[in-house]
């Protein structure tokens, strides 16, 4: 039975107890305490966050009342669902009333909001956390304008000595992408990124690694087909990412209103695609069979929520983490993006799909801007039989 004011006037510790929660439901509780006073009650909020149990202190009652603390909780699940954890929601305020009113990290903070409608969902999610664990501790507090090139450097050597080049050179990115909003704000006229074009070493981008041969191919789906995992949607999302060919990221991302099983396809909105375009994965018979299990699984909006959160989804990294402990090296033998690159040799070199249809099903972009405008609207049922045909394919050598 849910709080009510009366029920929390009246409440009171059991004797020989120091502590006790009066729960009012989706992890909000008031907790009682014995205090010189008397008896404390505290509002406070229970999540998790990343895998980890969190606790938001939200404040006392009857200074803060059941009403503005069910608001608070409801802000809270709104946060968790875009990633945001509450109490480094609130720690940032603190820090903002107390640093400068327009640090770093407000800016980076004020950016990425701003760009939640253009950006999907995991992008942002990806570059929060950068910024929370590489560069908010050197220098979020500082205005952008005393942040320099010699600052920014340091940073970015020191992550690039400890063997992440490639994070080093995103985090550049970033950083520059952040102050140059600072600077169409009139926060600052200096983006020190620009002075340290090639201060950092090159890095080299490296092809995704795939089975080329049939009898690898069918040696990595007999792995999948019977890969289990305590977490069911682990196994799920990597047994379904041959047969839907959605990048890692898009992959997890996939919402449970997006799929229309009558109409046997996802359609997937513009935002939670790399190009930015509307996108339909046709279903094909075994990748139905699969959705309909895994939505028996869970209660999320998110077909593959996160491990210890509904309210997020799955991280990508999880196909890969999957694809090692089945024995394969994602450097050198397959990883999960790689598993796109398998299905456009086997569809070009072995099962004769028009070119057309494999680069549409793959949402590449394509660079005649005339073509693409032709090709966006054509080849949808070439595109059903082309997954089917695939699914069967890789079904049949599995065997």
């Amino acid at each position: 039975m849910r709080l009510t004011e009366r029920k929390i006037a009246k409440a009171s510790l059991p004797v020989g107890k120091s502590r006790q929660r009066l729960t009012d439901g989706l992890g909000l509780y008031v907790l009682l305490t014995n205090n010189i006073t008397g008896i404390g009650k505290s509002w406070k909020f229970d999540y998790r966050y990343n895998g980890k149990r969190k606790t938001l202190t939200i404040g006392t009652w009857p200074k803060v009342s059941l009403e503005d603390a069910r608001e608070i909780a409801i802000k809270a699940h709104r946060d968790l669902r875009q990633g945001i954890d509450p109490c480094q929601k609130k720690r940032i305020e603190i820090q903002q009333r107390t640093a400068p009113r327009h640090n770093f990290r407000s800016v980076a903070e004020e950016m990425l909001i701003r760009k939640q409608g253009s950006c999907a969902e995991n992008t942002t999610r990806r570059k929060r956390a950068m910024l929370q664990q590489h560069v908010y501790p050197s220098f979020g507090h500082l205005k952008p304008d005393d942040i320099t090139a010699p600052m920014v450097l340091h940073l970015l050597e020191g992550i690039a000595d400890d063997g992440k080049l490639a994070t080093s050179h995103r985090i550049k990115g970033l950083i520059g992408e952040v102050m140059r909003y600072a600077c169409r704000k009139g926060l600052t006229t200096n983006d020190p990124t620009a002075a340290l074009i090639g201060a950092l070493p090159k890095h080299q981008h490296r092809h995704h690694p795939h089975p080329e041969s049939e009898k690898d191919v069918a040696a990595l789906m007999r792995a999948i087909a019977g890969y289990e995992d305590h977490k069911p949607q682990r196994a799920t999302a990597l047994k379904l990412a041959p047969l839907l060919l959605l990048r890692p990221g898009e992959l997890c991302a996939i919402r449970r209103d997006w799929i229309n099983i009558d109409q046997h396809e996802i359609r997937m909105p513009a935002e939670a695609m790399k190009m930015k375009r509307p996108h339909i994965v046709p279903l094909s018979a075994q990748a139905e069979a699969m959705i309909r299990r895994a939505t028996q699984q869970t209660n999320s909006q998110y077909l593959f929520p996160a491990i210890n959160s509904y309210h997020q989804p799955m991280c990508p990294r999880y196909l890969n983490e999957s694809l090692r402990k089945l024995g394969f090296d994602t450097r050198r033998d397959v990883d999960a993006h790689g598993l796109r690159g398998m299905a456009s040799t086997i569809a070009n070199e072995r099962l004769g799909i028009h070119p057309d249809v494999i680069e549409l099903q793959l949402a590449h972009q394509e660079k005649n801007k005339v073509r693409a405008a032709y090709n966006h609207a054509q080849h949808m049922q070439a595109r059903r039989q082309f997954l089917q045909q695939y699914a069967d394919y890789l079904t049949t050598i599995a065997r």
